[in-house]
């Protein structure tokens, strides 16, 4: 249904993928709880980590954080750790928080999926993404996605969001 009115309102395919997630958190889930969603997808950390308040009308701003020194200055206040960690012998220090080195909680996979992504991209200026995203546990969402590149962008992109929501009827 979803893909169906894409095409109606001309958007175009973007291609589709195939996603693995682990996603990673300490026994008593401290990034979860600080809104931190530390991921490796297919071999390569991500952090996802709120900014602002959420939007509401259930969009939400998230920073995606593929640097591992801007994902460590982020994930180390959350485990209580100092602002750096040791590394060495070519191990990330990401690899050093999995193993428990340098003291503190040690970090673990909690969740593994598998997600099958289509993504199109609605025509003009400023057009939003969608992902199409299903996953290997049965559930299906779509994300409409706008750029910006300042805080003062956030209310177009906001109002852009919400009205191709409205018109894909979600």
């Amino acid at each position: 249904e979803t893909e169906r009115r894409l095409a109606e309102l001309g958007a175009v395919p973007l291609g589709s993928a195939r996603l693995r997630d682990r996603y990673y958190d300490t026994e008593d889930a401290r990034l979860t709880v600080a809104d931190l969603w530390l991921r490796r997808r297919d071999g390569a950390w991500e952090l996802k980590s709120p900014v602002g308040s959420p939007c509401g009308a259930g969009a939400t701003q998230y920073r995606e954080s593929v640097s591992e020194p801007e994902i460590l200055s982020l994930v180390l206040p959350a485990l209580g750790r100092g602002a750096t960690a040791t590394a060495g012998g070519g191990v990330s220090q990401l690899e050093h928080l999995l193993q428990g080195e340098g003291g503190g909680p040690c970090l673990a996979p909690f969740a593994s999926i598998v997600t099958h992504r289509a993504s199109y991209r609605l025509p003009g200026p400023g057009g939003a993404r969608i992902a199409i995203d299903r996953t290997d546990f049965g559930h299906r969402v779509a994300e409409i996605e706008v750029m910006v590149g300042t805080e003062a962008e956030v209310p177009r992109a906001h109002a852009q969001i919400q009205e191709v929501a409205a018109k894909l009827g979600e």
